[in-house]
């Protein structure tokens, strides 16, 4: 048995693009209280009644767009890189799980611990919002409460190394006018409550300004996505 085990967990994603699965994953992700801070109550009714009927063939049109030979990309590439993590932790025993869908956290966790003494969790999220990480928190108290979590990074200065060398390669091979930062929105109502997110992606901003070698007028920083009616994080100025 190893000493230490790595869970990497990120959102997850349909098992297909059939209408069912798309129904099934979409009723587990806005269900969960966590994404949609809404009353149950009035929540549910919308979500099962309206949402899931009237959008779905849309979204599930739209998986399709995405989808790959080998499956959904976020299946895919969450994939690729545990096995890269895999080759770089040999006396780790590393596995994947997804926040809604397959694998569940759960079973992965039950897995590692079988094959190790010790969990360290870490959700691919390097900003902690109570959308995405407080989720996994919650699901990995459920079944492993002695487990680490690892909850933010992203103002990690290793982390904040790794994407200024990424990105001033990329610039200096191409030819490009203008560096777009984007992170995914939350509610404007969900930061108005206390989640830090806002701030978290923020200190990423100011780093990553600050280490670039690009001026100031050439980087835009900026949220992206939004669902429902509500405001969203929007732009972003550091």
């Amino acid at each position: 048995m190893k000493e230490n085990g790595l869970l990497l967990v990120n959102l997850g994603s349909p098992r297909s693009t059939s209408v069912a699965d798309v129904r099934q994953y979409l009723a587990e992700f806005l269900g969960d209280p966590n994404v949609i801070e809404m009353p149950r109550w009035f929540w549910k009714p919308i979500l099962h009644g309206m949402i899931l009927r009237l959008r779905l063939a849309k979204s599930a049109q739209l998986y399709r767009e995405i989808w790959t030979d080998a499956g959904s990309p976020l299946i895919v590439h969450t994939y690729n890189l545990t096995k890269k993590v895999r080759t770089l932790l040999p006396d780790w025993e590393v596995a994947m799980a997804m926040t809604y869908g397959q694998p569940t956290i759960a079973s992965q966790i039950t897995k590692l611990q079988q094959k190790c003494h010790h969990i360290t969790v870490l959700p691919l999220f390097p900003h902690y919002s109570k959308s995405t990480t407080k989720s996994i928190i919650d699901q990995v108290a459920a079944v492993a409460p002695n487990a680490t979590i690892i909850k933010r990074f992203g103002g990690d200065d290793t982390y904040i190394a790794l994407l200024v060398n990424r990105i001033n390669q990329l610039w200096t091979a191409g030819d490009y006018d203008q560096l777009f930062v984007s992170y995914h929105g939350v509610p404007v109502s969900m930061i108005k409550r206390g989640d830090p997110y806002q701030d978290e992606t923020m200190v990423t901003s100011r780093k990553l300004q600050a280490a670039l070698t690009l001026t100031s007028d050439k980087i835009k920083f900026t949220y992206q996505s939004r669902f429902g009616p509500t405001p969203w994080l929007q732009t972003i100025s550091p």
